[in-house]
């Protein structure tokens, strides 16, 4: 388990580092993040962009993310470096489905995360999920109590529209006249 003494003392808080080192217990073979800001800086971005994908709101995706740092920070039994992402991961999605319906979506976002707008609720936690968060298809399915299946076919047909919608926005932007006419 990677704590110092002071921090042992002070319930896990090392007080030269202002508190921030988080409780971690490590399985020996690599060195994962120990600090909040070594795990904002390996997790943050793709957190951010998983919010954003499953709210569509960046307040509230930052809110989400807020929450599930906090919760993590907070953890009484510590968490292991193999495993950070994936409760991060849980943690995001958890507390953007309680906030959703209190999330108005808004159109300022990036434009592949506008185009989740337009697809079920399910199927956008299946990519958001996917795509942003970097679970597995199962790992996925078990955290929104579906069957691994519907997961991969909803990632599948999502893929093909979201395919489908860049092609569509190439052939749109390419110019109307050919060159030497």
């Amino acid at each position: 388990m990677i704590e110092s003494a002071a921090q042992h003392e002070n319930g896990g808080r090392d007080r030269a580092s202002g508190g921030r080192h988080l409780r971690c217990v490590t399985d020996g073979s690599s060195r994962g993040p120990s600090t909040v800001e070594e795990v904002w800086d390996h997790h943050g971005t793709s957190l951010y962009t998983l919010a954003c994908a499953l709210l569509g709101d960046e307040a509230a995706a930052t809110q989400a993310v807020t929450l599930a740092m906090a919760d993590l920070a907070r953890s009484a039994d510590g968490w292991s470096t193999t495993d950070v992402r994936a409760t991060l991961v849980r943690g995001v999605y958890e507390h953007s489905q309680a906030i959703v319906d209190l999330t108005p979506r808004t159109l300022d976002l990036p434009p592949a995360m506008a185009w989740l707008e337009r697809v079920a609720p399910l199927q956008r936690a299946c990519l958001a999920l996917c795509l942003f968060g970097g679970l597995t298809h199962r790992q996925a399915a078990d955290l929104i109590d579906v069957p691994s299946a519907t997961v991969a076919e909803l990632l599948t047909a999502g893929l093909k529209e979201l395919g489908g919608v860049a092609v569509d926005r190439t052939v749109t932007a390419l110019p109307t006249h050919r060159l030497g006419h």
